[in-house]
């Protein structure tokens, strides 16, 4: 590594000086926490090779059990699995995901770190796609949509995306679901060396932008898999009335995904620049955003520390200036943000001598900072152990197979025939014992079709009353934003009236047609959430079979382990996670009842005739002209309003009934499918070691010289396999976090979550755990006052043996939420046993939570039934 290297530059980089006096590379904006960034990247890309060497290495061992046995169906298993797990290595990406209302400076904070103008920024909405910023070492950054390049350069990437945004704002059009790719270096990892690892920027549209609800979806996907969550606040916007809109996304998003979500949550709170002397200072600022968020938003407990105040148009100028030929505009801008007043003729060399200044000043730097240390120390960490947990399952699985090999191979064929059949009975015993799963994917698949049909229902009626509101020229109502665009041109279709029955045929469709784009964005909104939600509880079914089919598994390894006098490892049975597939039934228009005929007579006035008129007895006759009026029959044709509204509601009628039906198949082939998902697995894996059996006793007729040579083979497999397992624990402990190495204190036998008013009775119960042996973990033994919660946190859900949930009178705080949500992630990630307690003060129907509410309760409130020994076998795992 050349002394280049040895510390980042800084994101301006020397070559922005132009040959100017300014600092050397290296110090532009060198700090300590720079310089922990480096180190950080350094131990990450080294952790990173020992663990792709690892899984390099894994690969070498099972090809050659493979070559041992070419026909084994579990060998092939394993090897199409750990195939899948090199592919996600090398896709692996950090990704971090900017979200905003309009006009608090998104695109202006992501085109500070490009450097440049990329993205439109203006008071309009101008998402109305994601684009997908990629890091890309390249002079010119480049738009693509499906590789095809559609623009070169930041002003021209700047005009084409501004000019799709316009056309699609004066269409109407609905967001394109699609997304943008742009490849542009981010200036905070121009210097750095990510090796294979990518970066990407997700550009996401904000809640208050044009036809948003039907990228919620999308958004939602791309927010529940980033890695860092960005969410930009409007300086000028705190302490207003319009304080409460800044908080909306987020209060709109499904709780399970704002839950998993909140961890990877930063706040920037964008144009302090725009202080007065009246304003809240940075340090203000953050304290106040943070006591806001957890006002607005219970469930997400954010420090201070997570929320950095910047001035992305300070970063932009000053990179514009120092790393490019700024346009004059720019250049402009710059000098009144770095002179003021005081010098608006400044030369661009003085300007680009004050582009560190200006760039400290806007602590996006910081920002930057914050950002790549959280990317390096906790999700490049999981990142890592994600791997090397999928690693451990398969050395497990390839050590289970050799050491069953092993033990067929040293039994005598008659005793091995014996065991066979004795195994075979005890495995077909296991798998008649699945009716807790039956029970459990039934009762889920009742509410679940109750749910959805209680949604659809909500649904309907919301769109009957939109429609009746649409269809009422002069409906005193407000109406959503979108509709409210198109309702002036309902009303006044409705009330037009034709003389030709075509032209009337083409209002009513230009109505009905308005109507249903409208409705077809609600509906796809609507689907998106409602498979959200499903998704939801998708993973709670799966977390109750998982928990399930475990114990089922270890019987397996049990029973076989039992037969060939071996000792095998427990591996996890993995359930696929599932998803609502799409449900939507297309509207057929029926237009042509809906224009009502109706005739009258018309009267038309023309001079026709010549008449002789006498005007009274005593006068002459004279002769005049006179008007006669004739009359013709014309037909007018209007649009009957009424019957307008009764099709839309049979239509809503048809619609709902027919995709509530269509949904209610869905849940049912859906748990259906997991049971037979489940069956498949537990029989899969008892047959892979039945078939170990099998061979083996095919092999036990050959001579005993092949037997002994077979069986030196597997041995050094064993040994080879029992090596790597060795160096991947080692890999595995230098991921851990500070404090939880070698030299760690034992881990605790559980974990204490309860709200804080309960803390009196917790105190009692946690003294009598204490005199029982158990070993709790709870806040007011081993968290100091001011000391950093959420680290402590983590490093204890990751090694506690158990957690306990305590339900008083009191709710759980934000933080106590916070517990119970990565309790629940520990659980399905590594079989944690989380137990719900009920205090003596708990209600007669506690509300638990729907994780919990299936689970084996502890209830303090019944004495005779011995609740604190329930408590410790509970613990104890017995």
């Amino acid at each position: 590594m050349s002394p280049r290297r040895e510390t980042r530059r800084s994101v301006l980089g020397h070559r922005g000086c132009r040959g100017l006096s300014c600092p050397p590379p290296g110090r532009f904006m060198e700090s300590p926490s720079t310089r922990g960034n480096t180190l950080r990247r350094r131990q990450f890309e080294s952790l990173r090779e020992q663990v792709q060497g690892l899984l390099e290495q894994f690969e070498t061992v099972l090809k050659r059990a493979r070559k041992l046995s070419p026909k084994d169906s579990m060998l092939k298993g394993l090897t199409d699995k750990h195939e899948e797990t090199l592919l996600r290595w090398g896709e692996q990406r950090f990704q971090v995901a900017v979200l905003a209302l309009v006009k608090s400076g998104k695109s202006t904070l992501i085109n500070a770190w490009l450097g440049d103008e990329y993205l439109p920024a203006a008071n309009t909405p101008e998402t109305t796609r994601i684009v997908r910023v990629r890091h890309a070492l390249r002079e010119q950054g480049v738009l693509l949509e499906d590789e095809s390049v559609l623009a070169r350069g930041a002003a021209a990437a700047n005009a084409y995306l501004r000019e799709r945004n316009k056309e699609g704002r004066e269409a109407d059009a609905l967001p394109v679901s699609d997304e943008l790719v742009l490849e542009a270096p981010l200036l905070a990892l121009k210097d750095s060396e990510l090796g294979a690892q990518r970066f990407e920027l997700l550009d996401t549209p904000g809640p208050n932008e044009a036809g948003t609800s039907a990228l919620r979806g999308k958004v939602e996907q791309v927010l529940d898999t980033a890695d860092i969550i960005v969410y930009v606040l409007d300086y000028t916007k705190l302490k207003t009335a319009e304080e409460q809109t800044l908080l909306e996304l987020l209060k709109d998003m499904r709780p399970g995904l704002l839950q998993r979500c909140s961890e990877r949550l930063f706040f920037v709170v964008n144009k302090v620049d725009q202080k007065n002397r009246n304003g809240l200072t940075p340090e203000e600022t953050a304290e106040y955003v943070s006591q806001l968020v957890g006002k607005v938003l219970p469930g997400v407990a954010l420090t201070p520390e997570r929320v950095i105040p910047v001035a992305a148009e300070f970063a932009l100028l000053a990179r514009m200036v120092a790393e490019h030929e700024p346009t004059e505009k720019a250049l402009d801008d710059f000098r009144k943000r770095a002179f003021g007043v005081f010098d608006e003729e400044a030369s661009l060399d003085a300007c680009r001598r004050m582009a560190p200044k200006l760039l400290e000043k806007s602590r996006v730097t910081r920002l930057e900072d914050e950002v790549l240390s959280f990317v390096y120390q906790h999700r490049g960490r999981l990142l890592l152990e994600g791997f090397l947990e999928t690693l451990s399952r398969s050395l497990a699985m390839l050590d289970n197979h050799l050491q069953t090999t092993r033990g067929a191979l040293k039994k005598g064929h008659e005793e091995l025939v014996r065991r066979k059949r004795e195994l075979e009975k005890d495995l077909e015993q296991l798998q008649e014992g699945l009716q807790d799963v039956e029970d459990t994917t039934k009762a889920f698949q009742s509410q679940t079709e109750e749910w959805v049909r209680a949604q659809f229902g909500r649904f309907r009626e919301q769109a009957r009353e939109e429609i009746q509101a649409a269809l009422t020229p002069g409906a005193k109502r407000r109406f959503p934003e979108r509709l409210a665009r198109i309702v002036g041109g309902v009303w006044a279709h409705l009330t037009g009236t034709d003389t030709s029955q075509e032209a009337a045929q083409h209002r009513i469709r230009q109505v009905d047609q308005a109507l249903q784009r409208y409705f077809y964005d609600e509906f796809l909104a609507f689907r998106m959430k409602l498979e959200g939600e499903a998704h939801e509880r998708q993973r709670e079914l799966a977390a109750k079979l998982q928990a399930l089919i475990s114990p089922l598994a270890r019987r397996i390894e049990k029973e076989v382990g039992k037969a060939l006098n071996v000792s095998l490892k427990p591996v996890p049975v993995r359930l696929p996670e599932l998803s609502l597939v799409e449900f939507q039934q297309d509207m057929q228009a029926e237009l042509h009842r809906l224009v009502k005929s109706s005739t009258r007579q018309v009267p038309h006035t023309t001079q026709q005739e010549r008449v002789i008129q006498k005007e009274g007895w005593c006068q002459k006759k004279k002769s005049v002209w006179v008007d006669v009026t004739t009359y013709t029959v014309q037909t007018s044709h209007g649009i009957s309003g009424q019957e307008l509204l009764r099709l839309w509601e049979q239509r809503l009628t048809e619609q709902t009934q027919t995709s509530v039906q269509t949904a209610r198949g869905l849940v049912g082939q859906m748990t259906r499918g997991m049971t037979r998902q489940i069956r498949k697995e537990l029989k899969t894996y008892a047959d892979g070691y039945m078939e170990i059996l099998e061979r083996e006793l095919a092999e036990s007729e050959s001579g005993s010289s092949e037997r002994e040579a077979r069986l030196r083979k597997v041995e050094s497999l064993v040994g080879e396999v029992e090596a790597l397992t060795s160096d991947m624990d080692d890999c595995a402990r230098k991921l851990l976090p500070a404090g939880r190495g070698a030299d760690a204190p034992e881990a605790h036998d559980v974990f204490i979550c309860y709200g804080q008013g309960d803390r009196p009775a917790i105190r009692k119960i946690v003294d009598a755990l204490k005199g029982h042996g158990i070993k709790p973990f709870v806040d007011f033994d081993h968290i100091p006052p001011g000391a950093p919660w959420l680290p402590v946190l983590e490093q204890q859900l990751k090694t506690v043996r158990s957690v306990a949930v305590f339900i008083g009178k009191n709710e759980l705080g934000p933080w106590q939420e916070k517990e119970r949500q990565l309790a629940i992630q520990e659980n399905i990630r590594r079989k944690c046993p989380v137990i719900p307690v009920l205090l003596e003060d708990c209600g007669d129907a506690p509300d638990l939570p729907p994780f919990l509410d299936g689970s084996q309760r502890v209830d303090f409130r019944q004495k005779d039934s011995e609740p604190l020994q329930q408590l410790i076998r509970g613990i104890r795992g017995r």
